[in-house]
């Protein structure tokens, strides 16, 4: 069942948890200044598994009329027909022998891809759900591995593949033995692969921004990216301000910095020995500010990127009871109370987004999430001063429209 209602204009933005947008602001904020809001339609996804129920997303895309979710809990992709509000399970299919557990999928214009956790293959599905190949883009004892783990995109322009060039981080112990090892792993220029549609990788792009290489920032080290229409790359990296539009055509790359505002401290820890303990890893992760998100808003214009400012890790100055440590070292071994208490730190940290017109070089807004619904839409075919929010709760799925002032 689907039910419309129009709002008039008003003036009103975790890692993902594996969610891809930010929950800071209240569910039903007004409108950010600069943007007006243009529709609002609700799904009560009554004759759907989802009825009634809040299903944790581990991505989502709008593709015209259709919205495509990954569900967290099972791998399944489902496809939510936004003209009819029906809900069908598009991958894998119900007679499937075997049970395929998608871990991240991209869209074109009349195809699905899909990759799983082994990223061996990607596997190419109309949008029936019918397979009509898989490409091998990690044969074993390949020296460049692939990884779609965070980033995974297809461009039709340029009719390739983007994954990074995975390992992200080296291994700390190796880098701090070797620091010509280290200075070179950070001036490489091969963190994303291009890769055509055979497997085979065409080109390596990208590289670390300078402040990777002043030291060796082990625990934020990850970027992100995506492709536009029109086949640039828009990447940001997690301790840089700047955003980069690589050109795989021509191997240029422009630079934009966009510092968040909200950005108070600006010191980093360094790392100069391996974290022996987690804790270690998340006390820097508390002290440091980063830009842990980017995703496109809509096909050609607009994206945004979110960031949190450093904090302060209180646990350094209480006093924890020593742990027992079993003598098996292959034990699983709870977390620590100091461990908790930092992964609550972690989630009070404020989170902030940027809206950025990368095809224009402007920021548009810099602040808290303060539109109608909780996370954005990534939408794929949209009008390029539209984007869109949601919201799911028991009630069903609430989808925004936005528009620019």
């Amino acid at each position: 069942m689907r039910s419309y209602r129009h709002l008039p204009p008003s003036r009103a933005l975790l890692l993902l948890c594996l969610l891809l947008g930010l929950a800071t602001g209240p569910a039903n904020a007004q409108a950010t200044e600069g943007f007006v809001l243009l529709d609002s339609v609700h799904y009560t996804l009554s004759n759907s598994p989802f009825f009634q129920k809040q299903t944790p997303i581990a991505k989502i895309l709008r593709s015209g009329n259709q919205l495509y979710f990954l569900v967290a809990e099972t791998g399944q992709l489902q496809r939510l027909d936004l003209s009819t509000g029906q809900v069908t399970q598009l991958l894998p299919k119900s007679d499937a022998k075997e049970a395929l557990k998608i871990y991240n999928f991209e869209l074109s214009s009349d195809r699905v891809f899909v990759i799983t956790a082994q990223m061996s293959h990607i596997y190419e599905y109309d949008l029936q759900g019918q397979l009509l190949r898989s490409i091998k883009i990690n044969p074993m004892f390949r020296k460049t591995w692939l990884s779609g783990f965070r980033n995974f995109h297809f461009s039709e322009a340029r009719q390739a593949f983007y994954l990074d060039v995975a390992p992200n981080t080296p291994v700390e112990r190796n880098m701090l033995r070797k620091p010509e090892a280290a200075k070179k792993h950070f001036e490489r220029q091969n963190l994303i692969a291009e890769v055509d549609t055979r497997g085979r990788i065409r080109q390596t792009l990208g590289s670390f921004a300078p402040i990777y290489r002043q030291n060796l920032y082990f625990h934020s080290s990850d970027y992100n990216h995506f492709v536009t229409p029109a086949g640039k790359i828009v990447m940001t990296q997690g301790l840089s301000h700047a955003l980069s539009l690589i050109d795989p055509a021509s191997g240029t790359t422009d630079t934009f910095a966009f510092p968040g505002q909200y950005i108070s401290n600006t010191d980093i820890p360094v790392t100069t020995q391996p974290y022996l303990e987690s804790e270690d890893y998340y006390s820097h992760v508390l002290t440091t500010y980063d830009y842990p998100y980017l995703q496109p808003l809509n096909a050609s214009r607009l994206c945004y990127r979110g960031y949190r400012d450093a904090g302060v890790d209180s646990t350094r100055f209480k006093t924890y009871p020593p742990r027992e440590v079993p003598a098996n070292n292959k034990a699983c071994v709870s977390p620590s109370q100091r461990k908790l208490d930092q992964m609550e730190l972690l989630q009070q940290k404020p989170y902030y987004v940027q809206i950025i017109d990368h095809q224009h070089n402007k920021l548009l807004y810099d602040g808290v999430f303060n539109l109608l619904g909780k996370y954005f839409l990534p939408a794929h075919q949209a009008p390029e001063a539209h984007f869109y929010t949601y919201f799911w709760d028991t009630d069903g799925m609430h989808i925004y429209t936005y528009g620019l002032r």
